[in-house]
């Protein structure tokens, strides 16, 4: 399976070892929190991460109601 395809480098992800830029995850353990990226199942777990090159693609800025934000293509599931 494949998820967060959608996601720029520069996103940090929670490995075993910490929050690190995606770009250093290959082949670490990240804390997978949703059981997938379609039903949303909560089911924390941890996955060996494999990085996939998807070239590049427009970006766009998701702002959250927490006041944060994630940069992701439009590939990226929006609620």
């Amino acid at each position: 399976n494949e998820y967060a395809v959608c996601l720029t480098g520069d996103t940090k992800i929670l490995t075993d070892s910490g929050y690190i830029p995606i770009t250093k995850c290959n082949n670490k353990y990240v804390l997978s929190y949703f059981n997938n990226d379609l039903d949303l199942i909560i089911n924390e777990t941890w996955q060996k991460c494999k990085l996939i090159d998807n070239g590049i693609k427009d970006i766009y800025q998701i702002n959250m109601y927490n006041n944060q934000s994630i940069n992701a293509t439009k590939d990226h599931f929006q609620f």
